[in-house]
This record gives structure tokens, C-alpha cells and sequence, in this order.
């Protein structure tokens, strides 16, 4: 069933809910027991109706749970790449701390800057301020898709499979090939945040969007470097010799990876230097509807241009074969008594890329060492 509101799903209800009143009308309005036809149809839409109850009711229940022990997903279940941005009920809940003087720290279910420079003991009046919306930063594990299951402990661990080699099949009675390519990965969790003092000016600020922009920026960043290296580690052999046909090669990686991990090159991600990736920008499109496509996709593969990538090579790999676990994002806010300064910090937990299966990445070079 596909998934919809609590509210739009009971109005689904209260639709077939109607059909079938319909239905058992007919009867009394002609004084008579339903057909067995009818009687099959009344039945089936009011089971309809009570799965969608349960639909709903099971939603809602979610939302309270979620609400009231915020925290993530319980162990083997996909939560996707958790935000980066404090929610804005949290940010006014942490500037309602500030204005009283209070400590308060909170875990998202879903980054203070010094008022007057490097000077923080100025009290200071109102003042206008104005700041960037918050908005979720992009990164590669985002971008990519790569899977994010729950961080439940300070370490997490992932098999790794080595895919054996195709095999004829065999007769009824004999038995199949063993696979034993299966190895665990151990994967530890590091922390990614940023914090910024204020001064006590900050009680009169009404939104933290922009700090909070700033910080999830940074923490992006963070994740990215992390992730980019992880990536170029998990490369398969060395990367392809320098080649003056560099299309060529890069078209030749692509077709290697979709093969090692039988998947649609569509899928696939390359990721560089912007210089690397900018070697594939002067190779002109097969027809005309694929002009304004070059600058996101080559050879049906989606680039992701980052400037942590090593210089001089472009990476593709299956984002579908990696992992990662990763925490809500955090939140806290302390008051200094000396002087009335606020401190204001955002983080979350997050482990290595893992790469799940072998193959998964290769690596071309595109500029000429020589």
C-alpha cells in the first residue's frame, strides 16, 4: 500500500466506508438480505477499510514514538543520510534557553558567533541581524545515495563480499558451489561538529538559522573528506595508466564497474577534482538531447566534483555497494556564569564508508604525470 498522512489515509476510510452503506442501503430500502455478490463486496471494503485504519493508526503511533525518544532507528534498519540542520523547533528552544540564562541539549529525530568580532564582553543592545537560511548542505554520501543504517554503539560492522567468478549450472542432484567471500568489516564511529561562542547580546537574537546553515556546512565537509578517501581507498588495483584518449578510458572504467556489480551504469557516481572532472567536458554529446546533460553525467554515470578528491584521477564507484552508520545530529547550548557568553554546538556520530563489495571501485588516471 502506498504510504500516505494519517489524515489523508482516513479520508480513504471514510470514502470506502461510504461505499459500502451504499451497498447495505440497497437492502433495507428493498426490504431484502444482501446477494451473495453484494454481501462479497460490502465484506471486502470494510476489511479494506479497517487494513487502512490500522495504516494510519500504526503512522501516528510512529510519530509519537519518534517524538518521544527521539534517537535513531533501531539496529538493520536503513534511516537514509540523516540532516545535518538542527530543526527549527530546536532552534527556538535553544535561543528560549539562551534569553533564560539555561543550559539545553537536544538529538534531532530528523551550527553562536561572537557578536562583536573576536570581542565577547560587550553586553550590547538590540540590534538588527540578519543571516542565511538554513538549508541541508550536500554531500557525497547524500549526493551518491549511499545507504545509512543506525549508529546504535561506538563501532559497527558490515560484511564484505568477494563475488566468485560465473559457474556452469549442475545437475538436480548435485550440489551447488560453496560461496564463502564473505568477511567482516569493523567500522568505528568519529565525531563531526562545530561549536561557536556569543556574547550575552545573543539573548536578543531571534533565529539561529544561519549559525545552524554554517555549522551543518562544516560538518558536511567533514563527512565528505572522509568519505572521498574512503572511496578512493576501496579502488580496486591501481588506478589506469594515462591514456590520451581519456573518454575513452573513463567510458572503459564505467563499463567495468557496472559489470563487476551488475548494475545500470545510470547508477553509477565518478568523483574527482574539478579539474579532473572538467577533462570531461570537451568530449561533445552523442545527439542533441543529451546537450545539457554533460556537465552532470558522462557516459550515463553522474559526476560529483570534490575538491578533497586526489588530484589527476577520477574514481567510479556503485554507491549501492557501500555503507555507513551514522547518529541523529546533537545540539547544545551552555551559558559561561562569568560573563554571561553563550556556546552553541552541533554534531553527530558518524563511521567510515564500507565498502560492501569488491569491485565496487576503480580509478583512471586523466591528466599526464609526465
Amino acid at each position: 500500500m502506498q504510504d500516505y498522512l494519517p489524515n489523508e489515509l482516513m479520508a480513504r476510510r471514510a470514502g470506502i466506508i461510504a461505499q459500502a452503506q451504499a451497498i447495505a442501503q440497497r437492502g433495507v430500502d428493498a426490504n431484502r438480505d444482501l446477494t451473495a455478490a453484494e454481501q462479497t463486496e460490502f465484506d471486502g471494503l470494510i476489511a479494506d477499510a479497517e487494513k487502512i485504519h490500522e495504516r494510519a493508526k500504526a503512522i501516528h503511533e510512529g510519530e509519537l514514538r519518534a517524538r518521544e525518544r527521539p534517537g535513531p532507528a533501531g539496529p538493520g534498519q536503513l534511516t537514509g543520510c540523516p540532516s545535518l540542520l538542527v530543526s527549527p523547533d530546536n532552534i527556538r528552544r535553544h535561543v528560549e534557553a539562551l534569553r533564560a540564562g539555561e543550559t539545553f541539549s537536544v538529538t534531532e529525530t530528523r551550527g553562536m558567533v561572537q557578536v562583536n568580532g573576536a570581542a565577547t564582553s560587550s553586553i550590547g543592545g538590540a540590534t538588527a541581524w540578519g543571516q542565511l537560511a538554513a538549508r541541508e548542505p550536500n554531500h557525497l554520501i547524500r549526493f551518491a545515495g549511499i545507504p545509512v543504517d543506525a549508529l546504535t554503539g561506538v563501532q559497527a560492522v558490515m560484511p564484505t563480499f568477494t563475488l566468485p567468478s560465473a559457474a556452469v549450472g549442475v545437475a538436480e542432484s548435485a550440489a551447488h558451489t560453496e560461496f564463502d567471500g564473505v568477511v567482516d568489516l569493523p567500522l568505528t564511529a568519529l565525531r563531526y561538529g562545530r561549536w561557536t561562542q556569543v556574547s550575552a547580546a545573543a539573548s536578543e537574537f531571534t533565529s539561529l538559522s544561519g549559525i545552524v546553515n554554517a555549522h551543518a556546512i562544516a560538518i558536511a565537509r567533514d563527512i565528505d573528506k572522509k568519505a572521498v578517501a574512503d572511496i578512493e581507498a576501496a579502488i580496486t588495483g591501481s588506478p589506469i595508466a594515462y591514456n590520451a584518449d581519456v573518454a575513452g578510458n573513463v567510458r572503459q572504467t564505467i563499463l567495468a564497474v557496472a559489470a563487476n556489480t551488475m548494475r545500470d551504469v545510470s547508477e553509477l557516481v565518478l568523483v574527482g577534482t574539478v579539474a579532473a572532472i572538467a577533462k570531461l567536458q570537451d568530449v561533445a554529446p552523442a545527439n542533441g538531447p543529451d546537450a545539457g546533460s554533460i556537465t552532470t553525467r558522462f557516459a550515463g554515470a553522474r559526476l560529483y566534483p570534490a575538491t578533497t578528491a586526489t588530484a589527476g584521477r577520477i574514481t567510479v564507484f556503485d554507491p549501492q555497494s557501500f555503507m555507513a552508520f551514522a547518529s541523529p545530529v546533537g545540539s547544545a547550548t551552555a551559558i559561561d556564569p562569568k560573563d554571561g557568553s553563550a556556546s552553541f554546538g552541533s554534531w553527530l556520530h558518524h563511521t567510515a564508508i564500507g565498502q560492501g563489495l569488491t569491485g565496487s571501485a576503480l580509478a583512471v588516471t586523466v591528466v599526464d604525470p609526465g
